[in-house]
């Protein structure tokens, strides 16, 4: 949590040190009991995606198994789903003690941030994405 608290601090854009998506973190999207979500902005497309980072080390037990195990179990549901309504996995990566999943970002965010926004959405637009 240490280091995602400095990404907090700093209001600067930071270099996030990734091999697979080289880029810069411009701002915190959501923040969880594991990890953070990031805007990052690829320094070769300029694209910008989503990037979840999950500190694996616990402060007393050291590389937290059981963090581990369900990140490994996220990455594998992430990649099977294939749908035009679903957050597309982009890759992976273990940035020292952080392991960093690479999702597409959505601008307009989640289904409830449309609800908070716009109030109840009609029943027309949701079976467009159940069916």
């Amino acid at each position: 949590m240490e280091k995602q608290k400095e990404f907090l601090q700093n209001s600067k854009p930071q270099a996030l040190g990734s091999k697979l998506f080289p880029g810069t973190v411009k701002r915190l999207i959501g923040q969880g009991t594991q990890g953070s979500v990031f805007l990052l902005e690829n320094e070769d497309s300029k694209q910008e995606l989503a990037v979840k980072r999950i500190n694996l080390v616990s402060l007393t037990n050291g590389v937290d198994q059981q963090v581990v195990k369900e990140v490994r179990k996220e990455i594998e549901v992430m990649k099977r789903l294939k749908n035009p309504f679903v957050i597309s996995f982009l890759g992976a990566e273990l940035l020292k003690s952080d392991f960093c999943i690479y999702m597409e970002f959505m601008n307009e965010g989640s289904l409830k941030t449309y609800y908070e926004k716009r109030g109840p959405v009609p029943e027309d637009f949701l079976k467009k994405f159940a069916f």
